[in-house]
């Protein structure tokens, strides 16, 4: 059985998308649920693990990382759609999300390719922290 996220895309959990086309439309077909998941996602401070699967599965993580290390290089244009796309579904999930992903630019344009290289060993995806622990 295919999870809701699945559903909620309409796609084969098994395509890996190539496109920053897919991966707006992917967005925007998953708005609808995340609108209904936003008290849940409020509560955790960040998106649920499923979720997150999900983002690991179809290579979310790897919008901007650079294309040798099995990333998609996508332009920040196209990047700031996407994650636009997902924020109209839920704001600050958007702002995890684009947080949580947009770590691999600044390690791919601001250091060098030794570093890059152990870095992405084994063509890794890099993911920054992306939740807003509550201060009581």
């Amino acid at each position: 059985m295919q999870s809701t996220m699945y559903v909620a895309l309409g796609e084969n959990s098994d395509v890996i998308p190539t496109s920053a086309l897919y991966f707006h439309q992917m967005a925007l077909n998953i708005r609808d649920l995340l609108r209904e998941k936003q008290d849940e996602h409020n509560k955790l401070g960040t998106y649920s693990q499923e979720l997150h699967e999900l983002f690991l599965k179809q290579r979310f993580y790897r919008l901007l990382q650079p294309k040798r290390y099995g990333g998609f290089e996508f332009s920040f244009s196209e990047y700031y759609r996407i994650m636009l796309a997902i924020s109209e579904g839920h704001p600050s999930l958007g702002w995890n999300l684009t947080l949580a992903a947009s770590h691999v630019f600044l390690i791919a344009s601001h250091y060098p390719e030794f570093v890059q290289d152990e870095l992405f060993n084994g063509n890794e995806q890099i993911i920054a922290a992306h939740k807003a622990f509550t201060i009581s």
